[in-house]
């Protein structure tokens, strides 16, 4: 792939209005389904209207294109093949990736490479030559599978611009990144809304969110909430949002410990705002995430959130008593803690929180880091 984005093609394929001089900015990921950098792709359409934006998804899950083009997004869609590993490695997924940047990449003045099939491609075809391309990873280094780290090890630092979030610098290091490269991932914080919330029948409602995979930690928010729902005088539920491979393990466990009255499975949803909104508390237990987008949108909520401490970042973050720190072995201090913060929450322990939040995840710091060149 030439340096030169005028040399990538002679056409502009998605023509900007008459009178659009914004720049064109280009988000290219794996798919449009549910997933932080989805989140963050579609703050970054609402909250930076100086840029005029296309998303480039490479496989066919979708639950964001409609409000990416609300958000006034261009939406493109490689393939109508689902995600999965067979998938990514198609040669045809790969041929048609560049014929997209053949036919319509030199319309484009920043490429943003996120998440990893779309990694794998732009380095195969060298795309870390062309100045306006980035890349990034969001995960800690444990949590990526041995041929992805090996992936990063090789071509990362040939990346002009590396997005990485500033507690997780170190974790990479082995990448050996330029320090002019290096670019700190920040991210919006989405602000849930709802007039429509969900009709929660329990006295305490808590969710753990996020895709049914060992990573996620599921399993062990299930075993954790079998300890906390006494304390919180049996009137409580757990609700798994999400879907995935571990769904079976995750209800035969349910079973096993007799809580098919009060954890309920939602499998993937999209309107996550109602259960958010109405919900009393978050339960993450994800193994090495710190903190992730919805840890940061229940405490701009000012929802209670019972984390274990994956991440330096969270040791901060309950040192500021912004979340309320557990651990897998649901220990008795940690029970304690976490039945009293639900027990305990108030409309000023809630303010407090949302106070605390917007001063520590605000915007100006998302934009200057993708305006800057």
């Amino acid at each position: 792939m030439p340096d030169s984005p005028s040399d990538l093609s002679l056409e502009r394929p998605f023509p900007a209005p008459p009178g659009d001089d914004r720049p064109r900015i280009l988000f290219v990921i794996d798919h449009l389904g549910t997933g932080g950098i989805q989140e963050f792709i579609l703050n970054y359409c609402r909250r930076v209207p100086q840029h005029r934006v296309t998303v480039l998804s490479l496989f066919a899950n979708d639950l964001y294109s409609d409000a990416l083009r609300g958000a006034g997004a261009e939406v493109v869609r490689l393939t109508d093949r689902p995600y999965g590993y067979g998938a990514v490695l198609d040669p045809r997924q790969l041929f048609a990736f560049r014929a997209f940047f053949r036919t319509g990449g030199a319309g484009f003045d920043q490429i943003h490479i996120k998440m990893f099939a779309g990694f794998l491609y732009a380095s195969l075809l060298g795309l870390y030559r062309d100045r306006r391309v980035s890349a990034g990873v969001d995960a800690t280094s444990r949590q990526l599978p041995v041929p992805l780290r090996v992936l990063l090890f090789l071509f990362a630092r040939f990346y002009r611009r590396f997005y990485v979030p500033s507690w997780l610098r170190d974790d990479f290091r082995y990448l050996g990144l330029k320090p002019e490269a290096y670019r700190p991932q920040n991210y919006f914080v989405t602000m849930r809304r709802s007039d429509t919330p969900h009709p929660f029948t329990a006295r305490y409602n808590l969710l753990t969110i996020g895709r049914c995979i060992g990573q996620k930690g599921h399993l062990d928010a299930i075993r954790f909430f079998q300890r906390l729902r006494p304390a919180l005088g049996g009137d409580a539920a757990l609700w798994v949002v999400g879907d995935g491979p571990h769904m079976p393990a995750l209800r035969a466990e349910v079973s096993r410990l007799s809580l098919e009255d009060a954890v309920h499975f939602t499998g993937t949803v999209g309107n996550l705002d109602d259960y958010m909104i109405a919900c009393d508390a978050v339960l993450k237990m994800a193994h090495g995430e710190g903190h992730n987008s919805i840890l940061r949108e229940a405490v701009l909520l000012g929802k209670p959130v019972l984390s274990t401490l994956e991440t330096a970042s969270c040791h901060r973050l309950a040192e500021d008593a912004l979340i309320v720190p557990i651990d897998r072995a649901a220990s008795d201090g940690a029970v304690a803690r976490a039945a009293a913060a639900l027990t305990g929450a108030s409309p000023d322990s809630s303010r407090r929180l949302r106070e605390q939040a917007g001063r520590l995840w605000c915007d100006e710091a998302v934009v200057a880091s993708y305006l800057a060149p």
